[in-house]
């Protein structure tokens, strides 16, 4: 019996994994129908303003998980109409952008970029309200890390152009082709957390999607960023990385080289993902030698939360 590879048995691990989170075809088409249903209670309230609702986000890329909320956009060209129920967002270009590039890639990038994601939530390192990264900028450091690995499993999309009033997508390069990196998710996941623990050089680099490579700080005059600095791709002059807080930055690198030592060493991807707040409690437990009433609230309010398997 042939002995499995620790790449091997990792990308089993993610593919597992990666079916409990998935958001299935059924529940996107409810997803879309309950879109279409608000679309049409506003139409009733508000008739004869051309409102319309359509997903967007990780609601519309198909990168949220099942126990997601939905991210909905409400256009109108009528100023007047407040809608305080539901998430606006004045435009809808970043989604259209990240669609593209998974569009053109195979299963392996979206199953790498949700399980990415999953982890930052679990870790409590996606809200950038809070001090931390949002998902979407966490999407553009998967997708420009895919695009610098040897040979490249992504190409550099041309952003966005405008032309009038609308935003079109420019078409990709011709002639890319991703078949010859046969990288396992596995190892893909291994060598992501690897490379921001231990070859990113946070002092001088600046993750840029747009050009598919790093910039430097110096470049883009970015030199009084400290930490980590990620290129907005539709506006070049917005760094997503400043809304990490000095805390949260060490955080980011301390979680990078926790989630890369446990798959190394164990090749055990649920205790990677596991809820912050959870392995704080397990923390305590071992370290006081003492299990508080509340700690097992604590406990038992992260299992009814789903925030472990």
């Amino acid at each position: 019996m042939t002995k499995c590879t620790k790449s091997e048995i990792l990308t089993k691990q993610i593919k597992d994994l990666y079916q409990q989170l998935v958001v299935t075809e059924e529940n996107y088409l409810k997803n879309k129908w309950v879109v279409l249903k608000i679309n049409e209670m506003l139409d009733i309230k508000w008739p004869n303003n051309n409102i319309e609702c359509y997903l967007f986000g990780s609601s519309k890329t198909r990168l949220a998980i099942a126990k997601s909320d939905i991210d909905i956009c409400v256009k109108t060209k009528n100023v007047g109409i407040n809608i305080y129920m539901i998430k606006e967002v004045l435009e809808n270009y970043n989604t259209r952008l990240i669609n593209a590039y998974l569009e053109i890639s195979s299963e392996r990038v979206r199953i790498l970029v949700t399980i990415i994601r999953h982890w930052a939530k679990q870790r409590e390192m996606s809200d950038a309200s809070n001090g931390t990264l949002s998902l979407y900028t966490w999407t553009l450091m998967i997708l420009n890390f895919l695009q610098s690995r040897d040979p490249p499993i992504l190409p550099v999309l041309s952003v966005l152009q405008l032309e009038g009033d609308c935003f079109t997508m420019i078409p990709s390069q011709e002639g890319f082709k991703n078949k010859k990196n046969n990288e396992s998710i596995g190892e893909l996941l291994l060598k992501f957390f690897y490379h921001f623990s231990y070859e990113f050089d946070y002092n001088s680099n600046v993750v840029s999607l747009r050009q598919g490579k790093y910039l430097t700080k110096k470049e883009k005059n970015w030199n009084n960023y400290i930490g980590l600095c990620v290129e907005e791709p539709i506006n070049p002059e917005r760094n997503l990385g400043n809304s990490l807080k000095s805390e949260s930055f060490k955080k980011l690198k301390n979680e990078f080289c926790r989630a890369y030592k446990i798959l190394d060493k164990s090749v055990f991807l649920k205790h990677c993902c596991l809820s912050y707040k959870l392995n704080e409690i397990y923390y305590k437990c071992e370290n006081e030698n003492l299990i508080t009433l509340k700690m097992l609230k604590e406990a038992n309010i992260c299992i009814k939360n789903g925030l472990i398997f």
